[in-house]
């Protein structure tokens, strides 16, 4: 029994050891409104111009559709003339930049009856904790261009802005740089203490520091933060369990593939006339195989 409570309590979710990068937490702290004051920020922190207040249009989360099909955890705002979307990711899906191109093409839809010129600007914002491309850099942003002239763009109606946290941790860090200040805030490798301090140099993470604080102490928010840890764990084992599989069907196909080999060398062999057991000696398969041949 002294057992399953030290285990219960190390379990236990604190302000010392939450996950920053939880889908449910990040929206909470970040995404959901009332919190335009980090969102603003924090965009302005990464270099995106910000025309006019922004509108959050975000739906309510409903703790009870909380599972990988329903619910889809991420920001979604508007200002004057853009559509901004972040998705933050921490498992590499092959699939995760078809999703972006399909979340692109659904931003941009037309309402009926109106012109061309009335969609907004759309901007996606990844934030992974995985490796999107060989580049050394952290941040790329990519736009619709000429590819022999990249000068020329094609529209500014689309951008997307990636960012990976594996390649960020590896920079030396400038907390005086607001995009530093803010990526090292949402890096789960920084603690609580660390956020209060950043949160003393911006009055946005100051809001995020209280939100977080807010859903920590709430059993309800727990519960929710739980169970989306959960659903994350249960995917991660069922992408372990998927890339053995194939690792496995690989080998045999490997094993497989050179034994056909060999029976073809084999045969080849017998045609000619070699003797059995130098064909063995040769392709390293047994006498009574190769009789069977």
């Amino acid at each position: 029994m002294k057992k399953e409570n030290k285990k219960e309590e190390e379990e236990k979710v604190t302000l010392d050891n939450y996950n920053s990068l939880n889908d449910y937490l990040f929206y909470k702290y970040m995404c959901e409104e009332g919190n335009e004051k980090q969102q603003k920020t924090f965009l302005k922190a990464i270099g995106v111009p910000i025309k006019g207040e922004l509108k959050i249009k975000n739906e309510t989360i409903a703790p009870e559709i909380i599972n990988r099909k329903k619910c889809i955890l991420d920001f979604l705002t508007e200002t004057n003339d853009t559509l901004i979307n972040i998705e933050l990711q921490q498992q590499d899906k092959t699939d995760f930049k078809d999703r972006i191109a399909y979340y692109m093409s659904k931003l941009t839809r037309l309402e009926k009856g109106n012109d061309y010129n009335v969609f907004k600007k759309v901007l996606i914002i990844t934030i992974v904790n995985f490796k999107m491309n060989n580049l050394q850099n952290y941040k790329q942003e990519y736009k619709i261009v000429n590819i022999k002239d990249p000068t020329d763009i094609f529209t500014e109606k689309v951008h997307i802005i990636t960012i990976e946290l594996k390649k960020f941790k590896k920079i030396e860090k400038n907390l005086n740089n607001r995009e530093h200040l803010y990526l090292s805030f949402i890096d789960k490798e920084t603690d609580h203490n660390q956020r209060k301090e950043m949160g003393k140099m911006d009055e946005g993470l100051k809001s995020a520091v209280k939100k977080l604080e807010d859903v920590l102490q709430s059993e309800e928010q727990l519960r929710i933060y739980h169970k989306v840890e959960l659903e994350k764990t249960i995917a991660e084992k069922e992408k372990l369990r998927t890339e053995e599989k194939i690792k496995q069907g690989v080998e045999k196909g490997r094993k497989e593939g050179i034994k056909k080999e060999k029976m073809e060398i084999a045969i080849e062999l017998k045609k000619m006339g070699l003797d059995i057991e130098k064909i063995a000696k040769v392709t390293k398969l047994s006498t009574d195989f190769i009789e069977k041949l």
